[in-house]
Order: C-alpha cells, then sequence, then structure tokens
C-alpha cells in the first residue's frame, strides 16, 4: 500500500528522515502513520519524537534566550536603519520619502499603500520560499541573503506605517 502527499508516492520503506522532511512540507491530504511513524500526525505536527531523534533531524537549533532574542532585533532595527539610508537617496523626490509609492500608485490606478504592498508580495515570497526549503530539504538560507530579505521585509512594513500615518494626518489637517 502507498500513500500519498501532494502526488509524492512514498512506501513504508522509506527511511524515517524521508518521510519526516517530505510530511513536515506541506499538510497532508491522506495519509495513514504506519505504527513505526506514530510520532507524525496528518498536518506535519509531532506528537511524540524521540529526544535522539529530534537532535539528528535539527542538529543546529537552539533555543533562543531573551538576551539572544533582544540582541537580534537591535542588530535587524540598525540593519535596517543602514538600508533605509542607502537606499532612501534613489527611491526619494523632492523630499518624498514616499515618492515610489505614490507614482506606482498612479501607473496601476490604485492606492499607494497596494502599491507597496504588492512590491512587499516579491519579498514575502521570498521569505515564504526560504521557509519551504527549510521545512522539506532542512537547507539553511545563506545569512547574508535571510538578513537582506528580512531587512526589507520590515522596511517595507515602516514604510507602509508612513504611508498610513500620513494619510491619517492628510485627513486631519
Amino acid at each position: 500500500m502507498r500513500d500519498k502527499c501532494h502526488g509524492l508516492s512514498l512506501s513504508r520503506q522509506s527511511d524515517k528522515r524521508d518521510i519526516l522532511s517530505r510530511y513536515f512540507c506541506h499538510d497532508i491530504v491522506t495519509y495513514v502513520t504506519p505504527p513505526i511513524y506514530r510520532g507524525v500526525t496528518c498536518h506535519g505536527v509531532m506528537k511524540e519524537f524521540f529526544e535522539d531523534d529530534r537532535k539528528r533531524f535539527l542538529p543546529w537549533r537552539k533555543a533562543m534566550t531573551q538576551d539572544d532574542f533582544m540582541r537580534l532585533v537591535d542588530s535587524r532595527y540598525r540593519s535596517c536603519c543602514q538600508v533605509m539610508m542607502r537606499k532612501g537617496m534613489e527611491y526619494s523626490r523632492n523630499e518624498d520619502k514616499l515618492h515610489n509609492f505614490k507614482r506606482a500608485a498612479a501607473m496601476l490606478g490604485v492606492t499607494p499603500e497596494m502599491a507597496l504592498v504588492g512590491m512587499m508580495a516579491k519579498h514575502l515570497v521570498s521569505i515564504l520560499d526560504i521557509v519551504d526549503d527549510l521545512q522539506c530539504r532542512d537547507s539553511r538560507p545563506a545569512p547574508e541573503l535571510l538578513a537582506e530579505k528580512m531587512n526589507d521585509t520590515h522596511n517595507y512594513f515602516y514604510l507602509l506605517e508612513a504611508l498610513l500615518s500620513e494619510k491619517s494626518k492628510s485627513r486631519g489637517a
């Protein structure tokens, strides 16, 4: 008997790591867990997973402490500011930091906010691809690539907030 996961035929003879890596990728439409793989449930959720298997499957993960997290946030914020300063002049015109979004909105017949969301979508898709690669292939992105994608996405959210703030102020004036 063969079980199917998004068109992939998996035999019960497949090794545990292969099954785990495939089943963490996406929702499983139909899958009956063989007794030997009872640690895996239908939507990639693990109920039980032996410690030695976890170490083998995710050997690079370690707990993030509060201090580590705050250093990460601080570092990301500083990095985002550097990118904004470097790219700011390229995308601004006539002292308007949000010029590109307004111009793109006029070209597309949408609001500046929707133009920004459209531009941000490519960065979000890239991050989703990184997450998929991590889940499906245990493939970690290069630190430089991850930093670039995170910076760009954070900065788009800052820019969206600026557009919303500008609109709010202009309505109140």
